[in-house]
């Protein structure tokens, strides 16, 4: 019920008229229990809407939890939609305190460096003092021989060839000619088949940048090429490597069983893909910047297999 002034005076003057005092006290008891009852009653229906709203955020909060950790490990999503995270040290599955020492295990094969029967260099070294009583030896046989051997690697020192291409004015046809120069010295000055193989290989294969590259060629050899050097290198040797790289292809197109994936590579800061086709023996890389079926057949191989 709505209780304005007027109301609450006609309310009162009955109570009091018939009453008195104590009527009046029981009439204000009721209005109190009246609206005690009534803000109970709103502050239920708040909580019920405020729990309700809590329900839907948290059940919200865990499906989104469950979206954001799933993976290619515990969903059906491929392993190139991880995308390029820095992967968790994984812990080792040996249980502590097995008792093992570090390192390899008794029964392991092992790669012990052993002797070559056919070494490049053979140094004898002289036995002509006795180390124990200082008697002369130069004039006894030898009894016996051991041997010990060094791997290591020749002084290795970049090497210039110069080429001088002679020129003659030819007595029959009087025209000035030229020698012609080998395929590998075509410029005044430029880096030779060895040099470029080594420029590619730490680059390309051991995922050097250009400048590290060039240190490490600094280092080595004692030469160090500008960082174009590296990329023109890599470029060159992409252009030799194409005729295999066509028929590593085509023989592909032809095995009887073939895999097929794909991984995601960052360039210019976006994810591109790298598509993979191969057997046991061989395998096509191919670039491209989508992961579909314009990515599929960049390579040329599964669209013809």
């Amino acid at each position: 019920m709505h209780w304005d002034e007027q109301t609450l005076r006609r309310a009162i003057a009955a109570a009091f008229e018939q009453g008195g005092l104590d009527a009046i006290c029981q009439l204000v008891v009721s209005l109190l229990s009246e609206q005690e009852a009534r803000h109970q009653a709103e502050l239920a229906a708040l909580d019920a809407r405020h729990q309700a709203v809590i329900a839907r955020l948290e059940a919200r909060i865990v499906e989104l939890e469950k979206r954001l950790n799933k993976n290619s490990s515990n969903s059906s999503k491929p392993p190139s939609s991880d995308g390029l995270k820095r992967l968790k040290r994984r812990q080792s599955l040996r249980p502590k305190n097995s008792g093992r020492k570090p390192g390899g295990q008794p029964g392991h094969p092992g790669q012990t460096l052993l002797q070559t029967a056919a070494p490049d260099i053979s140094v004898t070294i002289p036995l002509e003092i006795c180390p124990v009583c200082g008697g002369d030896l130069s004039a006894e046989p030898v009894a016996a021989e051991e041997k010990r051997q060094v791997f290591d690697l020749p002084p290795i020192k970049i090497q210039v060839t110069e080429y001088e291409a002679q020129r003659k004015i030819c007595p029959h046809c009087g025209h000035r000619v030229t020698a012609e120069f080998p395929s590998t010295a075509g410029a005044p000055a430029q880096y030779g088949p060895g040099m470029l193989a080594v420029m590619s290989y730490l680059n390309v294969r051991q995922l050097l940048p250009c400048a590290r590259t060039a240190e490490v060629c600094q280092d080595l050899f004692g030469h160090r090429p500008s960082a174009g050097s590296v990329v023109l290198a890599v470029i060159q040797c992409a252009v030799g490597l194409a005729p295999a790289v066509d028929e590593i292809r085509d023989q592909l197109t032809e095995v009887p069983v073939l895999h097929a994936d794909e991984t995601g590579i960052r360039c210019t800061g976006k994810t591109h893909w790298l598509h993979v086709a191969s057997d046991a023996t061989r395998t096509h890389y191919a670039y491209s910047p989508k992961r579909g079926i314009e990515g599929i057949s960049a390579g040329g191989i599964l669209p013809n297999y």
